[in-house]
């Protein structure tokens, strides 16, 4: 799936801090939904492997690891999966200098792709 966003955003711009409880900020709220309005309506129930490749405007963008927490939240958030514990193998990717800032998501089933490495 292919999810076009305004502006990629970091999990640390995201939540505000308040001793060690972390809140989300209204932004977070917002950023889910631009994205959860995007997304296919299949809800994957087992274990899983995803691809995401986040294609930015510019390199003005946060750490790979701090941009993948928003994305990985809106997939449960929204039901495509049922709890993130279930991805067992992830893959990530930015490329840089696109025409627009989106964020492509590929969601495999294991079937067998287990056994055969």
């Amino acid at each position: 799936m292919r999810i076009k966003v305004n502006k990629i955003y970091s999990y640390q711009t995201l939540v505000y801090k308040n001793g060690s409880r972390t809140f989300r900020k209204k932004k977070y709220k917002d950023y889910m939904q631009e994205m959860g309005s995007q997304v296919d309506s299949q809800t994957y129930e087992d274990d899983v492997s995803i691809h995401i490749t986040f294609k930015c405007t510019s390199k003005v963008v946060g750490d790979i690891d701090n941009i993948t927490k928003p994305v990985l939240d809106m997939l449960q958030e929204y039901n495509v999966i049922k709890n993130d514990k279930q991805v067992i193998e992830l893959h990530l990717r930015k490329v840089f200098k696109a025409k627009h800032n989106e964020i492509d998501i590929l969601i495999q089933e294991p079937s067998g792709w287990l056994e055969r490495r």
